[in-house]
């Protein structure tokens, strides 16, 4: 995460923000209730997303490309539970069986994808100068080495069980009744500090049941699945420019820690009876829950005036306010904005993780994910 937001900003031109409410921060019940929950997938999805964005030159929608090419890869194999999961996850994103082995037109990614043709085509270019995709003789192009290696590295088991361990605290706090706002939130804070890394600290605990390894094929189809399908509904609430959805990440997860009451004052080892609640006074006051563009440009190895324009973007969506001290504040409004998106990534992490999960068991019967996409 950023640090905290007494650091130097480098002078020049300042984007402007909306003004701060002057009300403050007050999220609605249902807002709070949600909040522990909202945390933890959001961490989880940081973290994808930023290993994605560091492997794809910044770029994390870039790996929507040859991920897709890779599942198509899979309809095909010999193992019935990899192809069974690799049609599954095509199917909830719109793809059918490609009528040529690992290769869908570029007319048919554009209308899953959203992105024009002819950047496609760029796209397509620049990943196969990178090694992501390969050509055939005949010019199809197809998952490479390279990117299957990356798929089913360690890196990747590690992210599953990143993933399960995520879904596997979602489930505890969704079994908790709806009354009830005051949840541990000391693990979700946590794992939302890990989001740049490709997995949890190793003191984070992990599910009991491994997959079996004559399983893990299959069990990473649907990871990956999910990712693709988190991506792609992601994307057009920022016009396809998922950095902008990292900042926002970022920075809410630094303003969201105001309304936690910490009884022990100890952000390193926070209490596990850590309690939502409303501020004794407003999120603005508190200097240490915000971030800058310099701030947060180191914490993402982005160039300053990438970070800076990209701010200046979200501050004009109404998403962002700048205060007088160059800090960032998540606009209220944003909670609300994406409640019900939460809801419907939150229903398909679980659905996914229980597809895993049946794997992890016995039988490799697996429930198929729903198609959420338009």
């Amino acid at each position: 995460m950023a640090e905290d937001g007494a650091k130097d900003e480098p002078a020049g031109p300042k984007p402007a923000g909306v003004g701060i409410p002057a009300e403050g921060f007050k999220p609605s019940a249902i807002v709070l209730q949600e909040m522990p929950s909202t945390l933890l997938s959001a961490g989880y999805h940081l973290r994808f997303l930023n290993a994605w964005r560091r492997h794809f030159k910044g770029q994390a929608e870039l790996a929507v490309i040859p991920v897709v090419r890779w599942l198509c890869g899979r309809i095909s194999s010999d193992d019935p539970h990899v192809a069974q999961a690799a049609t599954d996850a095509l199917q909830a994103i719109g793809l059918g069986q490609p009528a040529t082995r690992g290769r869908h037109s570029l007319r048919d990614l554009e209308s899953v994808t959203g992105i024009r043709r002819e950047t496609l085509r760029r796209s397509e270019l620049l990943l196969e100068a990178e090694g992501w995709v390969s050509r055939s003789a005949s010019g199809v192009l197809t998952e490479s080495a390279r990117l299957s290696e990356w798929l089913q590295s360690p890196a990747k088991h590690e992210q599953m069980r990143d993933f399960r361990w995520t879904a596997d605290r979602l489930r505890e706090l969704l079994a908790r009744p709806a009354d009830d706002i005051g949840v541990p939130l000391a693990l979700a804070l946590g794992a939302m500090r890990a989001c740049r890394t490709d997995e949890l600290p190793a003191a984070f605990p992990r599910p009991v049941a491994e997959v079996p390894a004559h399983f893990v094929p299959a069990a990473l189809v649907h990871l990956h699945g999910y990712n693709v399908r988190h991506l792609l509904q992601l994307a057009p609430f920022f016009s396809g420019d998922i950095v902008q959805a990292i900042l926002l990440g970022e920075i809410g997860h630094r303003n969201v820690a105001a309304v936690i009451r910490n009884d022990e004052k100890s952000e390193d080892h926070p209490p596990m009876g850590l309690r939502v609640s409303l501020p004794d006074e407003s999120v603005e006051a508190n200097r240490r829950r915000a971030s800058n563009a310099y701030s947060l440009a180191l914490a993402l190895d982005v160039p300053y005036e990438t970070i800076r324009r990209k701010l200046t973007l979200l501050c004009r969506g109404g998403r962002l306010t700048r205060d007088g001290n160059g800090l960032y504040w998540v606009n209220p409004a944003v909670a609300e904005e994406f409640l019900e998106f939460n809801r419907v990534r939150r229903a398909d992490m679980l659905a996914t993780a229980g597809a895993i999960d049946a794997l992890a068991g016995s039988g490799g019967q697996a429930t198929r994910p729903s198609s959420q996409l338009a």
